[in-house]
């Protein structure tokens, strides 16, 4: 991994790749709880990762569409992770 990435990037993208095994597990249990914690966990990572990793004010291109490319990705699993608990995820904060 690169010295330049910053380690909430990293951390979220991890998180990110774990959204899969999550629903199977939930699914394959029985357990919805494991979507729900699963979803925390994401919440959290991205609240992070939101902080520390300037989006709009960011200078390098190619970073600022990596960065908007991780909150599209992370914004349609946290709508489709509240939908498969029965929750509206509202549209904007």
């Amino acid at each position: 991994m690169h010295s330049d990435i910053p380690q909430k990037s990293i951390q979220l993208r991890m998180n990110l790749e774990k959204s899969e095994k999550a629903v199977t597990t939930a699914a394959e249990s029985y357990e919805p709880s494991v979507v729900a914690r699963y979803l925390i966990s994401l919440c959290t990572d991205f609240n992070k990762f939101y902080q520390e990793c300037p989006i709009l004010k960011e200078e390098n291109e190619s970073i600022k569409i990596a960065r908007l490319q991780l909150v599209n990705v992370a914004s349609q699993i946290i709508k489709d992770a509240t939908a498969l608990l029965g929750m509206e995820c509202p549209e904007e904060m």
